[in-house]
């Protein structure tokens, strides 16, 4: 399985919508150290045309907003990496 399949194969569990691979678009990784593992994490973009309906099916809480708004939200270390690669 590729990246671009499995992101898309996570978005469709997760989410409940469907995305194209022609859509989406590598940025970066990151590989972070945590107590005990050591992960590698990628950043993929990807052009919506519009808003999905989503279903969440293993979250709590979706939102969507700007790149200075996400400081507002609590992310895994592994993931602020990113987020202060977007402001």
């Amino acid at each position: 399985e590729t990246q671009p399949q499995a992101l898309i194969r996570e978005i469709s569990e997760e989410f409940s919508f469907q995305l194209e691979t022609k859509d989406l678009h590598f940025v970066d990784e990151n590989v972070h150290e945590y107590s005990r593992k050591k992960i590698r994490l990628y950043l993929w973009s990807c052009q919506l045309t519009t808003i999905p309906s989503m279903k969440l099916i293993d979250h709590d809480e979706i939102a969507w907003c700007n790149s200075a708004e996400m400081l507002n939200y609590n992310f895994s270390p592994g993931d602020i990496y990113f987020i202060n690669k977007l402001k």
